[in-house]
């Protein structure tokens, strides 16, 4: 199963460079999850790569400075591993997917449903 995780722009360029090497969400994925698609937010609104999830535990102060975010309440967030980080060239646009129905980006983060799934792999397998 995929997941797709929404970002802001600087925060994309991190992973996908390997400066940036755990992310904190509040909500962790509960089934397991083989892929991670990386949609960055505006100006750019396209799927800029992908990266394989490691580890997702709750966050310790060693994940704040490694996810390059400033202390937070660390009861609230769990902590994503970022395994092999690829970038995408060209970038997605998911709305050119040619899905039976409208691509709409996450708040945060979701699973990909499988023909979205299907669709991404077939263009960076």
């Amino acid at each position: 199963m995929d997941a797709i995780f929404s970002l802001k722009p600087s925060f994309a360029e991190a992973i996908l460079e390997g400066s940036k090497t755990v992310e904190l969400r509040t909500v962790a994925p509960a089934k397991p999850v083989e892929r991670v698609w990386i949609y960055v937010t505006a100006p750019q609104m396209k799927i800029m790569g992908y990266f394989r999830p490691g580890d997702i535990r709750h966050a310790t102060a060693e994940d704040c400075k490694r996810a390059q975010v400033p202390d937070v309440d660390l009861s609230r967030f769990f902590a994503i591993e970022i395994c092999d980080p690829v970038t995408l060239e060209p970038p997605i646009n998911p709305r050119g997917l040619n899905l039976p129905y409208l691509w709409l980006s996450p708040q945060s983060w979701r699973y990909a449903g499988k023909q979205e799934e299907k669709a991404l792999r077939e263009v960076a397998p």
